[in-house]
């Protein structure tokens, strides 16, 4: 009798989870290094909205304060883009950006 591999693939899943949360709070914890903080998190696209508000991002023509806006995907060093990642990344407004922590 053939043995199911479904136990090993559970368990690989498992792990894969775990290290891409882990992956993604160490890329939050970069981006507010950077002044960045989170405001939503996403499963469709990317994983992240950051937004860095400080007063360096005044608009010298109106005066105003205006926050910046990047969308983030964390990926291993291998991955790839899924095509609604890459269709996110071309078609969005504001820099999708995807880090690559090796940690």
């Amino acid at each position: 009798m053939q043995q199911s591999n479904r136990p090993r693939k559970q368990e690989q899943l498992r792990q894969n989870r775990s290290k891409g949360a882990y992956k993604e709070r160490i890329a939050e914890a970069g981006l507010a290094t950077e002044g960045y903080r989170v405001v939503e998190r996403n499963g469709r696209g990317y994983d992240f909205k950051a937004v860095k508000v400080g007063p360096g991002l005044r608009n010298p023509i109106t005066g105003r304060v205006e926050p910046k806006v990047k969308l983030v995907e964390v990926k291993s060093p291998k991955a790839k883009l899924t095509p609604l990642q890459k269709k996110t990344r071309r078609e969005s407004k504001v820099p999708y950006e995807v880090r690559r922590p090796l940690l």
